[in-house]
C-alpha cells in the first residue's frame, strides 16, 4: 500500500503450504490490508448497457479505484449498496462469457467456458477483443478483492 510491500517472498511461500481453507483467509486478510477506505468509486450504468458502461467505468480505473469499495447503482433494478456489486457482477459476467460475444466457448458437456482461439475475428464489439479480456479480469479481480462469488467455470486450461 502506498509503495510499501506488506509481504515478502517468504510469506507467499508459506502461503503455499497451507490447507485451501487457510488460503483462503490468508487471501482475505490480504486484501483487507490492501483496501483503501478513504474514497469510494460511484458507477451509474443502464441494465441495457451493462457491458459498454462497465467497459468504459473499469478500463480508466486505478489500482488505487480498483482497491476502494464501489457504489453501483443499476438503472431500472432494485438492487442497491452491497446486493447491487454483486448483481452487477453476476450481469456483466454473464454478458462477456456469452458465446455471441465471441470471446469465450463452451468447453464440452459440463458448462465450462474456454478462451475463443478466434476471439479476433469473432469479437463484433466496437473495441479490440483484448481490451475485452483485461476488462473481464479487472471484474474478476474486484470479485475477488472483494469477496464475491462468481457464476463462471472455466476450463482447467485457464488455472
Amino acid at each position: 500500500r502506498d509503495g510499501q510491500a506488506i509481504m515478502d517472498h517468504q510469506d507467499i511461500m508459506s502461503a503455499q503450504k497451507m490447507v485451501y481453507e487457510d488460503k483462503i483467509q490468508w487471501f482475505r486478510n490480504t486484501c483487507n490490508q490492501l483496501r483503501v477506505e478513504e474514497d469510494r468509486c460511484s458507477l451509474r450504468i443502464r441494465r441495457d448497457s451493462i457491458l459498454t458502461g462497465t467497459l468504459e467505468f473499469v478500463m480508466p480505473l486505478s489500482r488505487n479505484d480498483l482497491q476502494k469499495p464501489w457504489d453501483i447503482k443499476i438503472v431500472g433494478d432494485e438492487a442497491d449498496g452491497k446486493d447491487a456489486l454483486g448483481k452487477w457482477l453476476e450481469l456483466v459476467i454473464e454478458e462477456m462469457i456469452n458465446p455471441d460475444l465471441g470471446l469465450w466457448k463452451p468447453d464440452g458437456l459440463e458448462q465450462m467456458v474456454t478462451i475463443n482461439s478466434s476471439s479476433e475475428k469473432d469479437c463484433p464489439g466496437p473495441w479490440d477483443h483484448l481490451i475485452y479480456y483485461r476488462c473481464f479480469g479487472r471484474v474478476l479481480g474486484k470479485a475477488l478483492f472483494d469477496g464475491q462469488q462468481v457464476n463462471c467455470r472455466f476450463s482447467s486450461l485457464l488455472y
